[in-house]
C-alpha cells in the first residue's frame, strides 16, 4: 500500500500535465496547477503519517528505477504507467503478465548517461538475482508532450528455433512456438525485464542448463535491437524418458489398430515398394484381411538435440505379429492365409514435448517390418 501510494504521489509530481487533464478539465491553467499542488500536498501529508517518503525526482534515471521496482513488485499496471507504455496485442502479450514476473532479483544500480543520443537519454541499469548472477542493460528515455517515457520497456527474446520443444516456458507461463519454416519471427516474444526460470512448468520431465535467465535490454545504442537468445541446453530426465516411452507405446498401439498392410506414419510396414509381402518363404501380393498384434514394445532412450527435436534410440528388439491373406505369387498363385512374427526398427524417430507434458512422436522412416519375419 505504501509503495503504491508513493507511486501515485510521484506521478502527481512527475506528470502534472496529465494529472491536470484527468482531474481538472474545464479549470483555468492557474487553478488547475493550484489544484495539483494542493492534492500533492495533501497526499504527502497523509503518507507522511506512516512512512518516510524517498526523494522524488523527475529525471530519466529515477523513472527507470521506479519502473524496475514496480516490475519486481509484480505491479504491471504501475510499471506500464511509469514507463508510459502499452501492451502489444494478441499472443505477443502472453509473457507480459503478473504471473510471468518474479521477485527473486534486485536493482543494483541505475545511472543516466550523457550526452543524449538520437534514441533518447541513455540510462544504464544493473540487476542481480539471488544466486549472484548480474546483468547490465540500457534503457532509452525520451520526452513526449512534457512527460518522460521509456522507449524500450520490453526485452525481445527468442528460442532461436533450436530447442527440442514445441513451446516456450518462462516462470511457468507457456506459449506455443510456431513452425520456424513458416514464420521467420517464430518464437520471438517481448518480456518485461527481470529474472526468469526456464521451463519450470515441466521441471520433473526436463533439466535445463542454465535454468534461469536474467534479462535487461541490450547495451547497444539501438532502441529496437535484435532479440536476445535464450541459450539453454535442454535434457530429458528419467521421468521424462518414461513419459516418452509411454508415448511411443501408445503410438504403436494406434498403428496396430490399422487394417492396412502399410500403416501410415508408423514404424512398421508389411509390403515393399511393389506392394508385395515377403519374409515367410513366400512372396504374397494383394494382401487383405490384415490384423496386427503387438508383441514386445521397443525399449527406448532419448537423446539430447539442438535441431528442434529429441532423438529416440532403440535399446532392444521390438516385435509384432501380422495375420492376413495374400496371393502366393510364385507358388500356387492362390489366396492363402498367413501369420508371421517380425522384429522391426523404427528408423529415424523423433520426439517433441508440449507445454501440457505430452510427448509427440514422429517416425520419419517407414521401415519394413519383414526384414526378419518367420512363420
Amino acid at each position: 500500500m505504501r509503495r503504491r501510494l508513493i507511486r501515485i504521489i510521484a506521478k502527481v509530481i512527475r506528470r502534472p500535465r496529465s494529472w491536470r487533464r484527468a482531474m481538472s478539465a474545464g479549470l483555468t491553467a492557474r487553478a488547475s496547477a493550484a489544484l495539483s499542488a494542493l492534492l500533492a500536498g495533501l497526499l504527502l501529508a497523509w503518507a507522511g503519517s506512516f512512512t518516510v517518503l524517498p526523494h522524488l525526482q523527475s529525471g530519466p534515471a529515477d523513472l527507470v528505477e521506479d519502473y524496475l521496482n514496480a516490475l519486481r513488485d509484480k505491479d504491471v499496471e504501475a510499471a506500464l504507467d511509469i514507463a508510459g507504455a502499452r501492451l502489444p496485442s494478441g499472443d505477443q502479450a502472453v509473457f507480459l503478465t503478473e504471473k510471468a514476473l518474479s521477485s527473486d532479483w534486485r536493482v543494483d544500480s541505475v545511472q543516466q548517461l550523457t550526452p543524449a543520443i538520437d534514441a533518447g537519454v541513455g540510462v544504464t541499469a544493473t540487476i542481480a538475482d539471488e544466486s549472484g548472477r548480474v546483468t547490465r542493460g540500457k534503457f532509452f528515455v525520451s520526452d513526449k508532450s512534457g512527460e518522460w517515457r521509456i522507449r524500450n520497456p520490453f526485452v525481445k527474446v527468442t528460442h532461436h528455433g533450436v530447442l527440442p520443444l514445441s513451446y516456450l516456458d518462462l516462470n511457468g507461463v507457456s506459449a506455443a512456438l510456431p513452425d520456424p519454416a513458416s514464420d521467420p519471427e517464430a518464437g520471438t516474444f517481448p518480456v518485461f525485464p527481470g529474472s526468469y526460470r526456464l521451463y519450470s512448468g515441466q521441471a520433473s520431465l526436463l533439466t535445463t542448463d542454465p535454468g534461469h535467465a536474467l534479462l535487461l535490454p541490450g547495451e547497444s545504442d539501438d532502441s529496437d535491437p535484435q532479440p536476445q537468445g535464450l541459450d539453454t541446453a535442454v535434457s530429458v530426465s528419467d521421468k521424462g524418458v518414461k513419459a516418452a516411452q509411454k508415448a511411443v507405446n501408445s503410438l504403436i498401439d494406434t498403428c496396430a489398430d490399422s487394417d492396412e498392410v502399410n500403416p501410415r506414419d508408423c514404424p512398421f510396414a508389411g509390403a515393399d515398394d511393389f506392394d508385395e509381402m515377403t519374409g515367410d518363404d513366400r512372396v504374397l501380393g494383394d494382401v487383405e484381411d490384415v490384423e496386427w498384434k503387438v508383441g514386445d514394445y521397443p525399449r527406448i532412450g532419448v537423446t539430447d538435440s539442438d535441431s528442434g527435436v529429441f532423438g529416440l534410440v532403440r535399446h532392444d528388439d521390438a516385435t509384432i505379429k501380422l495375420s492376413g491373406t495374400g496371393v502366393d505369387l510364385y507358388g500356387s498363385e492362390k489366396r492363402v492365409k498367413f501369420t508371421v512374427k517380425c522384429s522391426y526398427d523404427f528408423g529415424d524417430a523423433r520426439a517433441t514435448l508440449s507445454a501440457s507434458g505430452k510427448f509427440s512422436i514422429t517416425f520419419t522412416d517407414n521401415a519394413s517390418a519383414f526384414a526378419d519375419c518367420q512363420r
